[in-house]
């Protein structure tokens, strides 16, 4: 059923209008790791991340990217040895809402969700265990 579909989603994001955006984030995301070091590796993690976010865009229209993906996308990448395509899907999973009872789990699409309702959510508990 999603055999394929993330090389689909990558294709159809060649000419996304996040690219501009992801681009400038790719030389932020973890800067001194010799993966992500254009100067050690010649840009094999940058290119891996620029792969997953544009597909994401793509995969998920209502979101789109958002700053700080890159962090959540590049550690998968760092920590996966970087396998791509399995660092895609748990990224899409790991923001993904579930139903596994009552209420929903939010996943972390909160976070990058217009209004950011779970960083709001975040916020509120901060403050009570801080007050």
């Amino acid at each position: 059923k999603c055999k394929g579909l993330y090389e689909n989603k990558l294709k159809m994001g060649e000419n996304n209008e996040w690219l501009y955006v992801i681009d400038k984030d790719l030389n932020r995301t973890f800067p001194s790791h010799p993966y992500f070091a254009i100067s050690q590796n010649g840009g094999v993690g940058q290119k891996a991340l620029r792969n997953i976010l544009q597909a994401y865009a793509v995969y998920n229209e209502e979101i789109g990217y958002c700053q700080s993906m890159n962090f959540i996308a590049g550690f998968i990448l760092m920590v996966s040895g970087s396998r791509e395509n399995e660092s895609f899907w748990l990224f899409c999973a790991l923001l993904t809402k579930h139903k596994i009872s009552e209420p929903y789990m939010g996943g972390l699409n909160g976070f990058f969700s217009d209004g950011f309702p779970t960083l709001l959510r975040y916020v509120k508990v901060f403050h009570v265990f801080m007050d």
